[in-house]
């Protein structure tokens, strides 16, 4: 049997609702590891803990993905005994071509005589005795062998693998992700994730009046956000027709401000009947002309739910790290036919006057653009375990 031990942080400090967190937790485990593939999970103190007769790179693997999670570690697992806890302790170790190590004791339930000294020495001097050429070096050892003594059971391990933190999805509630086949609205979307918010992905494209590039793309990175989330459901909608209308009505430097404007108010109509509490964007301030902040503030204007913005202070390479980390980038940086890349001016409006912005959207019969465009939308359903 394989052991894994999890341990978060931030949930930590939810007081009198750090049970409903926890449940969340192990729900998503469960379900982004696979049920099948656990024989045991539950809850020790302030640990979580998995039995499981899978491998350690395939449990590791899905142990990633797992938001709320501070670290976890392979382990073995033994009674409350410090000569059993010696001798597993050596079996960690022994094999090991390392020249110096450490034993750390975390005790998170007294139901030992010894402190976390004594038996830091204990296992130390047992350690020197039974191996050759292996030194203790308490500043910075090869190995730290961690020895964490829980109710009933102690487990001990050589790392801990780090996780993203952060909160378990679903626990924040639900958003509408604007969705693009680039490269900052997937990473938007998995920083709200790590907040715990589940994401509703939305995605304009212009088929048939281009290829499906941009929505094969889109699938293919909402079914990797999909890994952290369990289920996702993604909205396409056709806005080729939209693109024309606005083009043949407003101003040419406003073009690529209303395309973005149409296509919130599309979304906020989405977000409502999805019961989402805001509406989350790639926006990186003044990356580009459409976001800066007097086109942003045109943009959303009058948007009655709140703009979530994750990336609002990035920079671009900050933006790209995170994508190679969540194995986003690759496909990210595949061409395709973005809907807001045709014809766009050239010369779009850096600092638009909202007066202006708003008398000319008078020209526009947004509500009927909005009623025809969601008669058309597309809905694809993904799910982790499918």
């Amino acid at each position: 049997m394989n052991y894994f031990i999890c341990h978060y942080s931030e949930i930590g400090l939810k007081r009198k609702n750090r049970a409903f967190f926890e449940k969340k937790l192990i729900f998503n485990i469960k379900e982004i590891i696979g049920r099948e593939n656990i024989n045991r999970i539950y809850k020790n103190i302030s640990t979580i803990i998995i039995e499981t007769e899978k491998s350690e790179n395939f449990i590791s693997e899905k142990l990633k993905k797992v938001y709320g999670l501070a670290n976890f570690a392979p382990s073995l697992k033994t009674e409350i005994d410090i000569n059993k806890i010696k001798d597993v302790s050596l079996q960690v170790i022994k094999d090991k071509k390392l020249k110096t190590f450490k034993v750390e004791t975390i005790k998170s339930y007294k139901n030992i005589n010894l402190s976390s000294h004594d038996i830091n020495c204990a296992v130390g001097d047992y350690i020197l005795k039974n191996t050759k050429n292996k030194k203790v070096n308490l500043d910075s050892p090869d190995i730290t062998i961690f020895i964490e003594i829980l109710k009933d059971e102690v487990f001990i391990y050589t790392q801990k693998i780090k996780c993203y933190g952060g909160l378990p999805v679903s626990t924040s509630g639900k958003v509408a992700v604007m969705i693009s086949g680039g490269i900052d609205s997937p990473v938007a979307s998995s920083l709200m994730q790590k907040r715990g918010a589940k994401c509703i992905f939305v995605h304009f494209h212009a088929y048939p009046y281009t290829s499906k590039s941009s929505i094969e793309k889109v699938e293919r990175l909402v079914k990797i956000l999909t890994e952290y989330q369990i289920d996702s459901k993604l909205y396409l909608v056709p806005f080729g027709d939209i693109q024309k209308e606005i083009i043949l009505t407003v101003p040419t430097k406003f073009r690529v401000l209303f395309y973005r404007r149409v296509m919130v108010k599309i979304t906020q109509e989405i977000a409502k009947k999805e019961n989402c509490l805001g509406i989350v964007t790639g926006d990186s301030l003044g990356q580009v002309a459409s976001q800066t902040l007097e086109s942003m503030f045109c943009v959303h204007n009058g948007i009655k739910l709140p703009i979530f913005r994750p990336l609002i202070g990035f920079n671009k390479e900050e933006t790209i790290k995170l994508s190679k980390e969540l194995n986003l980038y690759e496909i990210s940086i595949l061409p395709y036919e973005d809907c807001c890349s045709r014809f766009v001016p050239q010369n779009p409006a850096i600092r638009p006057d909202i007066k202006e912005f708003l008398e000319c959207e008078k020209r526009l019969n947004i509500s009927k653009i909005i009623k025809d465009a969601l008669k058309k939308v597309e809905i694809r359903n993904f799910n982790l375990n499918k």
